[in-house]
């Protein structure tokens, strides 16, 4: 059967266990522990699959007792060693867990309690134990002092390439050592079938002694009969992960009044001493004394670690992933872009797409109506944090991470995701085990299609980027639908540009324009032209006629296009998207105007069946100046007796999103991402 590491969280049934979702902010030493291997990384002193094999080399109860970055901390720890860059005397020296202590504290008849093993030092990596597991937390007497010898656990450790040849970094560590005896029915209590007065001797340094009190003769075993039990139960009970907030740990009742009891597993009784120091002291102490080091040794400057820890703390400021999202939803040609080349479409948009820890692979996988995705790391925490900004400790979770991938449904429900009784959606699980890191492309919410960007990104949620949830949908008691799309409720006016918005027009407007150039001599680039909408047809005119060096009597040409445009108003149609809206607000007695870069703009309203709606109807000629400027959009409110903070305006063309931000109006709408929007 396979053996399943501790690292190794995927479906196995031990882990499985409520999700802790508490956000947690992170502390000062786990930014520092954070920036201390990312500046290592960056200089080649390790990389990140060392910081792993560290990590997944740590004994079980470390692994199940030390936070996240208490993990990171002992993995550097060994790492830097292993690589030369730091000795074992370093280590030793900064923690203080193994210094010289040759005052011998005890005599014989001494009544003295051997630690448990988590009490023994930092186990920061697996120990070289000479104490017998069997022993740990009875109490003896002690029945001779053996000399002071080289502590065995600390030469055990081989030798660094910097520590000075010939001889070991620790052989000045120097511990007591004592013989101890223990009744053998206080050792095994239920398990010894001998004399009540049999005992054994155990040879034990001095530092894994405590003194107790005199006359203290309680059983503290109870250890044979108990470790298979024990041993299964360390092996198979519920292992939820400490990522910064320490889990509530279940408390294991000690008597020590003449009363036998059975002790918990070892990984039990070391998390409730974690969890009574409050602060998580043993990850804390392990990063600090890695800190000390890498300062005193020169392998990492003070200027560079704080400028490491400010770039840390800007991970996802940005919204990066709410910003790809956004622009897939928004656009078409984009969004084939982000999910066939994810990097690509980064540099696009003037992101980083890698992580800085390693050179690592965005990918994005898109929910849909038959697909949903969610991502998950079952062998550690791989996570984009370049583009979410820094993985939540649920995410870190070997509750989450063993389970979402047997139980994606369930894990889903405990996030507020469903799906309905009798849907054919598939759940798919991307394990990112390796140089891919994934964000999920949530599918845009109903209702929203046309809002502007800023208002979508506010919709894009870390979680949603997981896969865990959905995108947030508008809150119903907040907006209110007209036609295909959700407006506040706080607006109290719409406003509309007419061609392209309102009116299928453009084209028109297109033919009218290629017949005057052609008059006067100018070429007619049908995109440059759409590109200057929303201007006055003067000043697009005399803008063209000036790039192509033409000097041409610009108001002739404006009259002429005005009056060939108005001969085709008889086939204007009007865009249904927008006409729905129009029509429920009409309904909904909201005040309604429209702004237009055109000359008499009742005219092309008239023709489509359209001007009963509007309260307020402004041409060219009744604002000084025509968009990008805000004087059409802010007049209009005026007229209509409403702030343009409580406006929704309605656009087709930049220059025309440019006047209404000018205008500072409380949205618009890109009416070209509505449900529906077709324009000839």
């Amino acid at each position: 059967m396979h053996l399943i590491k501790s690292h190794d969280a995927g479906g196995v049934e031990r882990y499985h266990g409520p999700i802790d979702r508490t956000e947690h902010n992170f502390q000062l030493w786990e930014k520092r522990t954070d920036a201390i291997f990312c500046i290592c990384a960056s200089k080649g002193l390790m990389n990140v699959d060392q910081l792993r094999r560290g990590i997944e080399a740590l004994p079980e109860h470390s692994y199940g007792n030390f936070s996240y970055y208490g993990k990171w901390a002992a993995s550097m720890l060994s790492m830097l060693q292993e690589n030369g860059h730091i000795t074992r005397g370093d280590v030793e020296e900064a923690l203080g867990t193994e210094a010289t202590d040759e005052e011998v504290k005890f005599k014989v008849g001494d009544r003295v309690r051997v630690r448990e093993e988590s009490e023994g030092g930092l186990r920061w990596k697996r120990p070289h134990l000479r104490v017998p597991g069997y022993i740990f937390g009875c109490v003896g007497t002690i029945e001779r002092v053996c000399g002071v010898f080289t502590n065995p656990e600390a030469h055990a450790f081989p030798v660094s390439k910097l520590d000075p040849p010939g001889v070991h970094p620790t052989s000045h560590l120097k511990q007591p050592l004592y013989r101890v005896r223990f009744l053998m029915q206080h050792v095994w209590h239920h398990g010894y079938n001998g004399n009540e007065n049999d005992t054994c001797d155990v040879e034990i340094y001095q530092n894994w002694l405590d003194k107790t009190a005199t006359g203290l003769d309680a059983p503290q075993g109870a250890r044979r009969d108990l470790q298979e039990k024990l041993h299964t139960e360390n092996n198979h009970g519920s292992d939820d992960e400490i990522t910064g907030k320490k889990r509530k740990a279940e408390h294991f009742q000690h008597d020590h009044n003449n009363q036998g009891h059975e002790h918990a597993p070892r990984t039990d009784v070391e998390q409730v001493a974690v969890d009574k120091e409050g602060e998580d002291t043993a990850s804390h102490r392990l990063s600090e004394a890695l800190l000390r080091i890498v300062v005193k040794k020169g392998i990492i400057t003070p200027e560079e670690l704080v400028a490491m820890v400010t770039s840390i703390d800007s991970f996802g400021a940005d919204a990066e992933g709410a910003r790809l999202v956004v622009k897939a939803w928004t656009d078409p040609k984009f969004r084939d872009l982000l999910l066939s080349d994810a990097r690509k479409a980064c540099i696009a948009l003037g992101i980083a797409a890698s992580n800085n820890t390693a050179s690592t692979v965005l990918t994005a996988v898109e929910n849909t109506e038959t697909v949903h995705n969610v991502v998950v790391c079952t062998l550690c925490s791989c996570y984009p944090r370049n583009i979410l900004g820094m993985a939540p400790d649920w995410y870190k979770s070997r509750s989450y991470r063993s389970r979402v991938i047997i139980n994606p449904r369930e894990v889903l429900r405990e996030f507020g995701t469903e799906f309905d009784p009798g849907s054919n959606v598939e759940v798919r699980v991307n394990d990112s085990t390796a140089d891919l890191r994934y964000m999920v492309v949530p599918m845009q919410p109903s209702g929203t299609r046309g809002w502007p960007e800023e208002d979508l990104r506010q919709l894009v949620t870390r979680d949603s980027l997981i896969g865990v949830t959905r995108a947030h949908s508008p809150d119903p008691a907040l907006f209110t639908k007209f036609g295909s799309v959700r407006l506040p409720n706080a607006a109290k006016a719409f406003i509309f540009d007419c061609d392209g918005t309102l009116v299928d027009s453009n084209r028109l407007h297109l033919n009218a324009y290629k017949e005057v150039f052609a008059k006067y001599g100018l070429a007619f680039d049908a995109r440059r032209v759409a590109e200057l909408f929303g201007a006055s047809s003067r000043e697009i005119l005399a803008t063209i006629s000036k790039e192509q060096g033409k000097d041409v009597d610009v108001e002739a040409m404006s009259l002429m296009k005005k009056d060939v445009y108005e001969s085709t108003l008889p086939s204007v149609k009007r865009i249904e998207s927008t006409f729905k809206v129009v029509e429920a607000a009409f309904a909904a007695k909201i005040p309604m105007a429209v702004v237009s870069g055109c000359r008499n703009v009742g005219k092309t309203l008239a023709a489509a069946g359209l001007e009963r709606y509007f309260k307020v109807m402004l041409g060219q000629e009744d604002y000084e100046n025509s968009k990008p400027a805000p004087d059409g959009y802010l007049k209009a409110a005026r007229l209509l007796g409403v702030d343009p903070g409580a406006c929704v305006g309605f656009e087709d063309a930049p220059f025309g999103f440019q006047a209404l931000k000018a205008a500072q109006y409380l949205m618009t709408i890109n009416v070209m991402h509505m449900d529906g929007y077709v324009q000839s």
